[in-house]
């Protein structure tokens, strides 16, 4: 199972971000666990996540992220891929293309 993360100030847009990609992913038939978690406490990312989504309004940098979370592929989401998060779709499609970079490096 691939652990993901999608890293956000919590609200109810960080909770409908993962409702949608949960329903796209079992839809789809793939094995991840899809959770949030608040930026705030980014240094408290568990060590076994694969892949961290960061929300593009987020305040801190993907470079600093890197820093604090050593070792997980770290992605800013595009607010494009946000437009249509009525199905989490175009977040899914970028989890797969992620999780195929991941397995393609190793």
């Amino acid at each position: 199972m691939k652990k993901i993360l999608v890293l956000s100030t919590l609200g109810m847009n960080a909770s409908l971000i993962v409702t949608r990609m949960r329903e796209q992913a079992r839809i789809q038939q793939l094995d991840y666990s899809i959770d949030v978690f608040d930026v705030e406490n980014a240094s408290n990312v568990p060590s076994d996540t694969d892949i961290v989504l960061v929300d593009p309004n987020a305040k801190i940098s993907t470079r600093k992220l890197r820093e604090i979370i050593p070792g997980v592929r770290i992605e800013r989401m595009e607010k494009n891929n946000l437009t249509n998060i009525d199905d989490g779709t175009k977040l899914i499609e970028l989890v797969k293309f992620l999780d195929q970079q991941i397995e393609k490096d190793a």
